[in-house]
């Protein structure tokens, strides 16, 4: 039997009502909130491969210091960016990052805020990585699994030559002393905790003892063990 128009028309205007309370329904649904993989690196401790290594295991997206930074102090960006969360998420994040700095001895600036907002935000758009910028303590430890990879200055200092082609050992060994204490500098000011803190971690990685695929593993398998349900 050939339906008519009418009924056509009256069984599309159905799923149009049905479409929108499933719409609306969704939009009233409290999206659970990722946990993501957070990572602290040591300079020469191979944290940007690491990272990439770990995403491409997991399927989760990587933000590394460059990406986390460009974010943090482009305006346009970091507007683009939040505007892409839902107004409620973006109420939560600013409670959040409000709460942070007033119960933490976060240290009270503008870049801060912007760059803990960024990595907040990051971390609101779904599982990922993020690699740097003390992402370990502003992402909390409920949500995340927290890295820290490191290794021997020595053996830092040989990757580092290789990698920048550095005449000598010796500069490799300065820059790795300059680029370690720059960042120590860097968490202690505006976080107000030490980097090498073995509390502030829930993983840590002498990556001189392992490659890449076997520390990215390492991490990914203690992810799973700690959320088990993500």
């Amino acid at each position: 039997m050939v339906r008519s128009i009418e009924q056509l028309v009256e069984e599309q205007a159905r799923r149009w009502r049905l479409e929108q309370r499933e719409y609306k329904e969704r939009k009233r649904e409290k999206k659970p909130i990722a946990k993501i993989i957070t990572l602290s690196n040591a300079y020469g401790s191979h944290g940007i491969p690491i990272a990439h290594k770990i995403g491409e295991l997991t399927g989760f997206t990587v933000y590394d210091r460059e990406i986390v930074e460009h974010i943090a102090t482009n305006a346009r960006v970091r507007v683009d960016l939040v505007d892409t969360l839902d107004e409620r998420a973006q109420g939560a994040i600013d409670d959040y990052i409000t709460g942070l700095f007033r119960e933490r001895s976060f240290y009270q600036d503008d870049y801060a805020r912007e760059l803990s907002k960024t990595i907040v935000s990051l971390w609101h758009h779904g599982p990922c990585v993020i690699l740097g910028h003390g992402c370990c303590h502003v992402v909390p430890r409920s949500h995340s699994l927290a890295v820290r990879l490191t290794g021997p200055q020595a053996a830092r200092a040989l990757r580092v030559q290789s990698l920048e082609s550095l005449a000598t050992i010796e500069q490799a060994k300065r820059r790795v002393e300059r680029v370690d204490a720059e960042r120590e500098a860097f968490i202690r000011k505006f976080f107000g905790v030490h980097i090498d803190d073995p509390l502030a971690y829930d993983l840590i990685i002498n990556t001189a003892r392992y490659d890449t695929q076997t520390c990215a593993e390492t991490v990914v398998e203690a992810y799973k063990q700690r959320f088990r349900e993500a």
